[in-house]
């Protein structure tokens, strides 16, 4: 018989795993290799060839006379989806309608009444963050739960505090920065996208996040996660392949990465983009 799982990791280098097709055949060779592998595979591509996941909704209210710039290409650059609104009561429609994730209320040039306004959008039971003017002209005591964000703020600074009122996933959940990882559902959110890891897939991230900031040797990560005590090439391949995955999800740009990074002639590294000074090696 022939062997296809020795041709895929034979043939699949981190180079040629630049595009989807490439990456779902590297899921079919951990289903092959599973041994009970027909009924995983089927699963697998129905999860992987469907269409991508709908990105996370945000309510964005403004008013018509906002005194800043609109905060929407801000959270769309990041990758959410924004309904952007100019009134109250289309505020309330599309918070039935489309039932978003959170509720960004930009009140610094609202006109109308925001305390009856604010009270309804959190009868919704919705995370709600209210954008404030940099001198509001009057001070109001906000509906338990509302967070505020005063002017100014950067750009960083308030995708930060959207980020943090995203609903929290089931399960236990490692963090690092925006990165989310829900080891039971092997489900990655990064900022505003969201991904499902193939078993294999989902071990090396969970071993990389909880060895934040260490430099984790090739060895070290093989017998974490493949429990093959070897150096073998075609091994140490079929490790480069997963990191060039999980380079699709955690960075922005996976060919010039800041956070999963390759430290020479040792291993890979998960972290804050690294200042200089000495490293923690393990394995």
């Amino acid at each position: 018989m022939f062997d296809y799982a020795a041709f895929l990791r034979y043939n699949l280098t981190p180079e040629s795993c630049s595009s989807r097709k490439t990456i779902v055949l590297l899921g079919l060779l951990e289903m092959i290799e599973s041994g009970d592998w027909l009924d995983s595979a089927t699963i697998y591509l129905s999860e992987n060839l469907a269409k991508p996941a709908s990105p996370v909704v945000i309510l964005l209210i403004e008013g018509i006379r906002r005194t800043g710039e609109s905060m929407q290409p801000v959270l769309e650059k990041k990758g959410f989806r924004v309904i952007r609104v100019t009134s109250g009561k289309e505020a309330l429609s599309r918070v039935k309608s489309q039932r978003p994730a959170v509720i960004v209320f930009d009140v610094s040039a609202w006109r109308g009444n925001l305390a009856r306004l604010c009270a309804s959008l959190r009868d919704a039971g919705l995370p709600m963050l209210v954008l404030l003017a940099e001198r509001p002209a009057t001070l109001m005591e906000w509906p338990e739960g509302v967070v505020t964000l005063a002017r100014p703020f950067t750009a960083r600074k308030f995708i930060n505090c959207v980020t943090r009122l995203l609903p929290e996933q089931d399960g236990d959940v490692l963090r690092l920065n925006d990165i989310q990882f829900n080891i039971q559902h092997r489900h990655v959110r990064k900022g505003a996208a969201d991904h499902r890891l193939t078993p294999m897939q989902a071990k090396l991230l969970e071993v990389f996040m909880r060895h934040p900031g260490e430099t984790l040797s090739r060895h070290y990560l093989i017998k974490q996660v493949w429990k093959w005590n070897t150096d073998d090439l075609d091994d140490t391949r079929t490790l480069d392949v997963h990191v060039r995955w999980l380079r699709e999800i955690v960075e922005d740009d996976p060919n010039a990465p800041v956070y999963l990074t390759t430290v020479r002639g040792v291993g890979y590294r998960l972290g804050l983009p690294e200042k200089p000074g000495g490293v923690k090696v393990t394995g």
